[in-house]
């Protein structure tokens, strides 16, 4: 016998209660894709663990590193807007002073941010990275890799998406197909599962372990 509560329904491959979509995940009720790209850098950096990020391991806050994951994970709770870079920046650099360099960099035009994420991970060096939807919002990625054509031009940047499905066949879950279809949004943002949107890159956080 199984019992469950009332006003739920299956139809079409969704859980529904009163003809509303009840599951929820990751990026559905906050903005928190930021936090969780710069903890995905931070882990490929060895400065955080996997057990630092989970949910019942509170944060030692008499260390640098306490402090910023108490911060960031703890705080600050649900983030419904999100986090800006700047002030994603500005704690980063306050917790972890002598551990951690950051840099945030806004090129206005989309062909130099483009190449300065190639020439970052180059540089073994993922940047954070900020995308404007065309309709509307905004969302932050790990950039891992780039793609280029025949004549050295960059035709995609490999990303790991944090709201995206995790990925089974490769380093990364989704790309960002540069096009010129679109002068004001030129740029593609293809995942599994998410679709295609069109999108702009924003500003980047470039992340480095001091040695």
């Amino acid at each position: 016998m199984i019992q469950t509560v009332s006003n739920i329904i299956m139809r079409g491959g969704k859980v529904l209660t009163r003809n509303t979509e009840l599951h929820r995940k990751q990026g559905d009720m906050d903005g928190a894709c930021a936090v969780y790209s710069v903890m995905m850098c931070l882990l490929r950096l060895g400065y955080v663990k996997k057990e630092d990020l989970q949910v019942y391991n509170l944060a030692d806050k008499r260390e640098k590193k306490g402090k910023l994951l108490y911060e960031l994970l703890e705080n600050n709770g649900l983030i419904k807007n999100g986090f800006g870079f700047v002030e994603l920046r500005k704690e980063i650099e306050k917790h972890t002073r002598g551990e951690i360099e950051v840099q945030r960099k806004a090129p206005r035009k989309q062909d130099t941010i483009v190449q300065l994420i190639a020439d970052l991970i180059e540089e073994d060096i993922t940047p954070v990275i900020s995308v404007d939807w065309k309709l509307g919002g905004a969302h932050a990625l790990l950039a891992v890799g780039f793609e280029s054509d025949d004549e050295d031009m960059i035709t995609k940047i490999l990303c790991l998406d944090p709201g995206a499905d995790s990925p089974e066949v490769s380093s990364w879950n989704c790309y960002l197909e540069v096009t010129t279809t679109d002068t004001e949004y030129p740029i593609k943002h293809v995942a599994i599962r998410t679709g295609v949107k069109y999108c702009k890159l924003g500003d980047l956080l470039i992340i480095e372990r001091i040695k």
